[in-house]
């Protein structure tokens, strides 16, 4: 049998194993993408090629159950299905050669066995050792995980209508993910006290999200210590939002150093005003609404002393009355120097950075991406990477279902998307997130279960 007909077993094999992990986002994971950026050296013929072990990294990221093991078999399962359906397709090549076999003249010597030469390894089944699958988890590049990361932050070809007042419209925070105790771990996250000293416990990372309001997508992100400011990772994140984007961010946000970048970056802003601040009004648009100058404060250990901050910088002062406690009043400062923009307006769009938290929450408890089992830092921030691709597939699911009608549909959105995580995403009392308040909890009915 030539080579030609091994080559095409092999193929299948690999592709088998590629349309069967990615059969839940198959329409949105950039297959085409992934094989063009592969080397000739991890486009080697093994099962624990490049491509399936991500892929079975992501489709373990959405499982409750996160361990190599599980990981292993997943794959060992699929392998198993499939190895009938290559020893069918076997029997098949065999059979249309020797049909096309017939018509022609016997030629001298022994008569053609008709073999394919498949590696036996192919139709075995998988050993249930989780050492290869480490093993190949490590060999994946990072930058194979990014491109695909950065492929399913892009929502371009989904037509959701994400706007508001023509901006695209941004929401941060930051958040903290427990790591194992390892040395090199530690090394970087370690846990230390105000004076320096070393506290005692597992050392902690320090998330910060850009996360797109409307279709829920992890934009960008950057992960540091806990002893990192916000603020030092939101001012390496600024850089890479796209011109002219609405931020929300809570008060810790509001800073004039971020101000400044948000500026320099020509960004808008929308943040609270719960501090006092040393300002001077330049124009009142109308009661509660003024456009301020707001004073140089102190240049902050965070941003590098490269950074000259401005003497005074142009802002818009809006008081409303608290929705909560009507008698109570709440200051915003915002970068929209645009009279049109009503302050009303303006007030009701920043009650919606509250998105935020559901989705960090849904990240954090529903996927379980608080704790990081990874014992390296390259594989800490693999496995994060690899966790939010998952989510972000989810998301443009999510997305492309109401790509004709408003964001967001009243459901249970990440538990009804994914039929396979659907037992992640309550908690061991069987309680669920309730749509009709969010961030509290409700409990599990017969429709939700």
């Amino acid at each position: 049998m030539t080579a030609n007909y091994s080559l095409q077993i092999t193929e299948q094999i690999k592709s088998l194993l590629v349309t069967d992990l990615s059969e839940g986002f198959r329409k949105f994971y950039p297959e085409e993408k992934i094989r063009s950026f592969l080397t000739k050296e991890n486009r080697r013929d093994r099962i624990y090629n490049d491509e399936t072990t991500l892929l079975t990294m992501i489709l373990t990221a959405v499982q409750e159950d996160k361990s190599l093991q599980n990981s292993v078999n997943i794959l060992s399962e699929l392998h198993k299905n499939n190895i009938q359906k290559i020893e069918l397709k076997v029997a098949e090549i065999r059979e249309e050669a020797q049909k096309q076999d017939v018509d022609k003249l016997r030629k001298r010597g022994r008569p053609r066995k008709y073999k394919v030469k498949v590696a036996k390894s192919k139709l075995k089944e998988i050993s249930s050792n989780t050492g290869s699958f480490t093993t190949a988890r490590k060999r994946v590049g990072m930058e194979l995980v990014q491109a695909v990361y950065d492929d399913s932050a892009d929502f371009q070809s989904i037509g959701t209508n994400n706007k508001w007042k023509g901006m695209d419209v941004n929401i941060t925070d930051g958040t903290y993910l427990q790591l194992q105790d390892t040395k090199e771990i530690r090394k970087i996250y370690e846990l230390k006290s105000k004076s320096g000293k070393e506290k005692s416990g597992y050392p902690q990372a320090l998330f910060q999200a850009i996360i797109e309001q409307g279709n829920g997508a992890v934009k960008h992100f950057e992960l540091g210590s806990r002893n990192v400011s916000e603020l030092k990772l939101i001012s390496i994140l600024l850089s890479k939002i796209k011109a002219g984007t609405l931020l929300l961010a809570d008060d810790l946000y509001n800073s004039y150093a971020i101000f400044y970048l948000i500026g320099k970056y020509g960004l808008e802003l929308i943040v609270p005003g719960k501090r006092v601040r040393n300002y001077k009004v330049i124009k009142t648009i109308s009661k509660g609404d003024e456009i301020v100058e707001i004073m140089k404060t102190k240049h902050p250990d965070w941003l590098p002393a490269t950074e000259e901050l401005p003497k005074s910088i142009v802002m818009r002062r809006i008081v409303v009355e608290n929705p909560n406690v009507p008698e109570e009043e709440y200051i915003l400062y915002t970068t929209l120097l645009d009279e049109t923009i009503d302050k009303v307006d303006i007030a009701l769009k920043y009650l919606t950075r509250w998105d935020i938290e559901i989705s960090i929450r849904e990240m954090k408890t529903l996927m379980n991406l608080n704790v990081i089992r990874s014992k390296t830092p390259e594989m800490v921030l693999k496995e994060l990477m690899v966790g939010l691709i998952a989510y972000n597939l989810m998301r443009k699911i999510i997305a492309s279902a109401t790509e004709k009608s408003s964001f967001s549909p009243q459901e249970h959105i990440v538990q009804k998307c994914y039929s396979s995580g659907k037992t992640i995403l309550m908690d061991k009392k069987g309680r669920i997130y309730c749509r009709w308040s969010p961030g509290r909890y409700g409990r599990t009915t017969k429709k939700d279960t």
